[in-house]
């Protein structure tokens, strides 16, 4: 009995800790973004809603998205994506590769913009920098 509370009390303290996300998370960038994890926008959207952000993850040229792994790219699972919104303006930061690739976006967070078709978990807006790894 006494094994399964330390394990639950546990498990809670670690479920508290990831939750603590965007708001309270203070990695900043030499320019004064917040650094995010894609799991930490996908599972807690709400809390990083317009906050300027820097996300890792594996950028898709074609879907316009950056996904966490190529296999979730390869096989079109976009609730493991955000899509990126790219003005007319900013279009070549993406142009500018050839190929996927694993890299860095920095643009504004929208929990409520689902990219087209509503399939992604949420978009980057008013992106500054796509950047390879």
């Amino acid at each position: 009995m006494e094994r399964f509370l330390v394990v639950g009390v546990g498990i809670s303290s670690l479920v508290l800790l990831v939750a603590v996300a965007c708001t309270q998370t203070r990695t900043i960038t030499q320019d004064g973004l917040q650094v995010a994890s894609l799991i930490q926008l996908i599972s807690e959207p709400e809390r990083c809603d317009g906050v300027e952000v820097q996300v890792l993850g594996f950028i898709d040229i074609e879907q316009h998205a950056i996904f966490l792994m190529p296999e979730d790219a390869e096989h079109d699972i976009t609730k493991n994506a955000l899509w990126l919104h790219l003005a007319e303006t900013s279009q070549h930061l993406l142009e500018e590769h050839s190929q996927s690739f694993y890299g860095k976006v920095e643009g504004v967070f929208e929990a409520d913009n689902l990219g087209p078709g509503n399939v992604y978990s949420g978009t980057l807006r008013d992106i500054t920098k796509i950047n390879r790894m």
